[in-house]
């Protein structure tokens, strides 16, 4: 999850509850600016998944944010990153 800030966070806790319970869940947020304390990961969600994985063919892929982010993000992961794009969803959306 890519965020402005960590006040941002949607789920926040709910997400640690649940990746604390499941060993197939992950939950790595990732904040673009620092503040409150972040002790995270901070810059573009898209670098933090190059830079932690090699390789996402085997992974499904939720993207979601304005549709140029979400277009980017998929050519990026798909060249860089071997991502599937049959395994790749997307729910982009325009400001109105």
């Amino acid at each position: 999850m890519g965020v402005n800030n960590s006040d941002l966070l949607y789920a926040d806790q709910q997400l640690k509850t649940l990746a604390a319970q499941y060993k197939n869940i992950n939950y790595i947020p990732v904040v673009e600016n620092l503040n409150n304390g972040w002790q995270g990961k901070i810059g573009n969600v898209i670098d933090a998944v190059i830079d932690d994985f090699s390789d996402l063919s085997d992974f499904d892929i939720y993207v979601c944010g304005p549709f140029n982010m979400s277009r980017s993000a998929k050519e990026i992961l798909i060249s860089q990153k071997k991502a599937n794009i049959g395994k790749m969803y997307s729910d982009a959306f325009s400001y109105a």
